[in-house]
């Protein structure tokens, strides 16, 4: 566990257990998969990883969150309760899937590159600060809070859970798979 103002840890020989942080700024790089405790930041949180990127405690993060892995085929799993208030970046490599589960605060989604699947299950509002690529399947989850996608996103195939509305922009066509969504539902795909 760190508990500092600011952890850098740049070094790509890196190697931990499980890490844990107490600190306003993170930057850490490790060569093989990070597993990630019970973390506070309250500033920015930056990870690049060499293998999966999981977590065996919850993820809190007032500012903004990065996550990469560097390995192909290997996934994000950030499945436990978390609470990442501002926005997300998520990139994988060849067919690496993403799971988010943010379901304590609304979910911003910046800039991504997913090689597989993404997830989102929110706990309110899904927007995004930049586009999206996602090769695979996304699956996105408000409850009733609305979900607004508008900038000039790559899906692949969607699938949407809700009861707000739902309104997705697309830079191509998108194959909508069984979704429930009772307010209103706009999708625009220019392929």
């Amino acid at each position: 566990t760190f508990n500092a103002n600011t952890v850098t840890l740049p070094e790509t020989a890196n190697q931990f257990g499980t890490v844990a942080f107490t600190a306003a700024d993170v930057t850490l790089r490790e060569q093989d998969a990070t597993q990630i405790g019970d973390t506070v930041v309250t500033n920015s949180f930056s990870l690049v990883s060499g293998g999966d990127i999981s977590q065996q405690g919850d993820l809190r993060v007032t500012g903004s969150t990065s996550l990469t892995s560097l390995e192909p085929n290997a996934d994000i799993t950030l499945d436990s309760s978390n609470q990442l208030a501002g926005p997300i970046t998520l990139n994988t490599l060849g067919t690496g899937d993403v799971v988010l589960n943010n379901t304590l605060v609304a979910t911003q989604l910046a800039e991504s590159a997913i090689g597989g699947d993404l997830s989102v299950d929110s706990g309110a509002d899904i927007s995004q600060t930049g586009p999206l690529r996602v090769a695979g399947t996304t699956t996105l989850n408000t409850g009733n809070s609305p979900i607004a996608l508008e900038f000039n996103n790559d899906f692949n195939r969607v699938a949407i859970t809700g009861t707000g509305t739902a309104t997705l922009n697309a830079a191509n066509g998108i194959e909508l798979l069984d979704s429930r969504s009772f307010g209103d539902f706009t999708i625009t795909a220019q392929g």
